[in-house]
């Protein structure tokens, strides 16, 4: 047999070496097994690796180890982590918008609000306005009046003072008039 053909004889496998015999074909055969071993285990990684390929439309893909495998597993993790993320952002963000709306439609209300009231205070402000000149045309007046008044009430104080006197010449009238009348009716003279 061959020695670097890739297969061991019987013989050669039973021996705690795989190894029967001495000298020099010892030696012979040793060599050969190693190669034979090293030959087969690289015809074998030839086979995997075609069939790889194969699977693989023709292209030559090393396997991933265990840790790549690991490291792959470890990565899906997050990006479905990340993935959860981003939907709880978007839901977030969607309901932020309609805050958003909402805050902006009040503002809206709120303003034409005030747009109402600045009318309405503006119209305010010119009527009082016009009633604080009325109001002044009015104490004016009051002024006028009150100078007047005090011109009656002087007037009617001369009056009074007159009507006194009046009174007092009317008593002595009476008095007089009396008096005559009980020199006629005595007929004193």
């Amino acid at each position: 047999m061959n020695p670097l053909s890739g297969r061991v004889p019987e013989a050669i496998s039973e021996s705690r070496y795989g190894i029967r015999g001495g000298g020099v074909w010892k030696v012979f055969r040793i060599v050969a097994l190693g190669l034979g071993f090293r030959r087969e285990t690289l015809s074998r990684r030839k086979v995997n690796a075609g069939a790889t390929r194969g699977a693989q439309g023709g292209r030559s893909v090393n396997l991933p180890s265990n840790e790549g495998r690991q490291h792959e597993a470890s990565l899906q993790v997050i990006r479905r982590s990340l993935l959860d993320e981003s939907r709880e952002l978007i839901d977030h963000a969607s309901k932020l918008r309609d805050v958003n709306a909402h805050l902006v439609n009040r503002a809206m209300k709120l303003w034409n609000e005030y747009a109402v009231l600045l009318n309405e205070h503006s119209s305010l402000s010119k009527e009082n306005s016009s009633l604080s000149k009325e109001n002044l045309s009015m104490v004016n007046q009051n002024g006028s009046l009150t100078k007047e008044n005090i011109s009656i009430l002087k007037e009617n104080s001369s009056l009074k003072k007159e009507n006194i006197s009046i009174l007092k010449e009317n008593s002595s009238l009476k008095k007089e008039h009396t008096y005559y009348k009980w020199r006629s009716m005595t007929g004193n003279k």
